[in-house]
């Protein structure tokens, strides 16, 4: 574990957790030469589990620089540019133990602590370039604390990875579905001051929750009451990633899944020979569309398994939507479109789908339309947080990363596990105090 006087290390029974799991876990110190400093032998060796986002947006401007008197005489810099930002929304800080370093010893402190069942699930996207945002679980154990300006205390981080829990009172629950108004929107053609008359489009959904995996039932109706012809009906699951720094934005938009209906196979989008007058939000019994005698239209969509759950943070937010779209042809022409927000949770299975009341069976949209490797709109990626333990040695100015196995000669004094009592440590907001959970006093020599 180093040659440095004072060396830590953190271990865990696992390297993913579910919330509202028991984390159990080892921290290892390791006193190679007697610290007498300051005439104090004894240290508190504290335990620090930290929830963050942390976002970063890279950024390049172009500065110009005069080499001579010359009009000419300038050249060109391209500058680079990083903004960051760091918010804690879930922290608790214990103390495990008092330790005895005034002589040389090796000590191993075991823990145990159950997770709130209301963490976020850890995630991490990149864009283009050099920005990116996280949502990450760092746990550090440090011992004492700073002896200087520019020295820190010897500390050990290890990264864990935390998958979200459903909520108790969603099991058994039924999803109330979701639905959006019916609404006559006015429809323009390739000149934009030319109306060509309004299209009537009305959605629904089974669930307004969905689990990685899980499918929901759109469905939806439409007439086309416009000289406007309609190419195809697009159904599609939307992700939007976003997050932002000191008022710049960074933002992946990606289509989960789609499915896509020729408009030939329905009727009632065939373009009217006239139109007449529409209001915007008009009334089915005005316009002869009784809700019984619309033709109704069903579809599957599925989230897939690498979908991020929905958040909605500080600095960084996670939104999905259900969107249903009449695809017209012409290139500046209107695309009416229905909106349905929706969220994505891990565990959400749970809830029972909200009943169906389509009678469609066979509907042409049960396949989709594209491969999911097709359906990416902004280049981006998402990967989980890689596990690992970094162990600091005092006195160092950056992370050093050293084997996490032991050493083959390590023989250590063992204490009692410390069960961290979460209630009385739990931190939800950067201007409260970090709590300390009281716990037994212990000395090590």
């Amino acid at each position: 574990m180093g040659n440095t006087p004072v060396t830590l290390g953190i271990s865990t029974d696992h390297a993913a957790y579910k919330a509202g799991s028991t984390l159990s876990g080892t921290v290892y110190v390791s006193i190679q030469k007697a610290q007498t400093g300051g005439g104090m032998s004894q240290q508190t060796l504290n335990l620090e589990l930290i929830g963050e986002e942390h976002a970063v947006i890279h950024h390049r401007t172009t500065e110009e620089h005069r080499t001579g008197s010359g009009s000419n005489d300038r050249v060109r810099r391209d500058q680079d540019h990083f903004e960051n930002s760091t918010f804690s929304f879930f922290q608790v800080q214990v103390p495990l133990a008092y330790v005895e370093t005034g002589q040389v010893a090796r000590y191993e402190f075991p823990f145990s602590l159950t997770l709130p069942k209301t963490l976020p699930s850890s995630m991490k996207a990149q864009h283009q370039g050099q920005s990116y945002c996280e949502i990450r679980y760092r746990l550090k154990a440090t011992l004492g604390t700073s002896s200087g300006l520019f020295s820190s205390p010897p500390h050990a981080e290890k990264l864990l990875s935390i998958m979200a829990s459903p909520s108790p009172s969603s099991n058994g629950t039924q999803d109330p579905g979701l639905t959006s108004p019916r609404e006559y929107v006015p429809v323009m053609g390739c000149c934009c001051c030319c109306s060509q008359g309004t299209m009537m489009l009305e959605a629904s959904s089974n669930r307004s929750i969905l689990a990685p995996a899980q499918t929901c039932q759109v469905d939806f109706c439409a007439k086309n009451l416009s000289k406007q012809k309609v190419k195809n009906v697009e159904v599609s699951l939307v992700q939007v990633l976003e997050w932002n720094v000191n008022g710049r934005n960074e933002k992946i938009r990606r289509t989960l899944d789609r499915r896509q209906m020729d408009a030939k196979t329905m009727p009632e989008l065939a373009k009217a020979r006239r139109h007449k007058r529409q209001e915007y939000f008009g009334a089915p019994e005005q316009q002869g569309l009784a809700g019984g005698s619309d033709q109704r239209h069903s579809v599957q969509l599925q989230a897939p398994v690498e979908a991020l759950d929905s958040y909605a943070g500080r600095a960084v937010q996670v939104r999905h939507q259900i969107l249903v779209t009449l695809k017209t042809k012409g290139c500046c022409s209107t695309n009416p479109q229905a909106c349905l927000r929706c969220t994505i949770a891990s565990g959400s299975e749970l809830l029972a789908p909200k009943p169906s009341t389509s009678t469609s069976q066979d509907d042409p949209l049960a396949a989709p339309s594209a491969p999911p490797s097709y359906l990416d709109e902004t280049t981006g990626s998402y990967s989980a947080p890689t596990t690992a333990s970094v162990f600091v040695d005092e006195g160092a100015d950056t992370p050093q990363a050293h084997a996490t196995a032991l050493p083959k000669d390590w023989e250590a004094q063992t204490a009692s596990v410390v069960e961290i009592p979460m209630a009385q440590a739990i931190l939800l907001g950067p201007a409260a105090s970090v709590p300390s959970a009281p716990v037994e006093e212990k000395t090590f020599s």
